[in-house]
């Protein structure tokens, strides 16, 4: 038996398409090259279907996210325990506390009170702090309390622990002396809260 022979006759395909025009050789390089096709085309739809997936999945688990937080922000972030600041700084409370989640990952809740009791402002704080922390764990790391008390004329702003590693007390004491104390000592509550927690929000944006 020839080598061409025994070669015909060990690849039946190549014996069946032989012909005098394309040689043996050459169909078996076009099946190979089609093979190869074949599979980097599997390759790429596989790729669009993983990118279609990813999508679909941020398209509708972000907005589920987002609405979580806002929720969240909007029910825990003021408390007004005085019934006397408007429902405009309200809402600008809120929506300086959604900012800095937002965009800092702190979560900071304002609560204002008539009177501290028997507790310093330094020990109601402290107790708001841990209440909150009981609700939600990452508190303990990522919250800030702002506590106002009208009726005893003080107040004081507790960090945890990520915040507290980036304002110092003499910081705090600044923002509290700057931006809140003038204005509340004119009788613009109001104002003195809203400007007050606007300057906590932006020096945590900024440093």
């Amino acid at each position: 038996m020839s080598f061409l022979a025994f070669y015909l006759y060990l690849n039946p395909t190549c014996r069946l398409f032989l012909s005098p025009i394309t040689p043996c050789s050459e169909i078996m390089f076009q099946k190979k090259a089609q093979n190869q096709e074949s599979v980097l085309l599997s390759k790429k739809m596989k790729i669009k279907y993983s990118i279609l997936l990813i999508l679909f999945f941020s398209l509708s688990v972000a907005p589920l996210l987002y609405a979580g937080i806002q929720k969240s922000v909007q029910e825990e972030c003021f408390r007004d325990e005085t019934g006397t600041l408007s429902a405009k700084t309200k809402s600008e409370i809120n929506r300086l506390c959604h900012n800095l989640l937002l965009r800092t990952g702190l979560r900071m809740i304002v609560t204002v009170v008539a009177h501290l009791g028997d507790l310093s402002e330094k020990e109601r704080a402290n107790q708001l702090f841990e209440e909150y922390a009981q609700k939600d764990p990452s508190f303990f790391t990522n919250g800030i309390v702002v506590l106002v008390s009208f009726g005893d004329r003080k107040m004081r702003i507790e960090l945890g622990k990520a915040p507290a590693e980036k304002m110092s007390n003499s910081e705090a004491k600044n923002i509290i002396d700057q931006d809140f104390i003038p204005h509340f000592r004119q009788g613009k509550t109001d104002l003195g809260l809203t400007t007050g927690v606007a300057s906590i929000a932006e020096w945590f944006q900024t440093h």
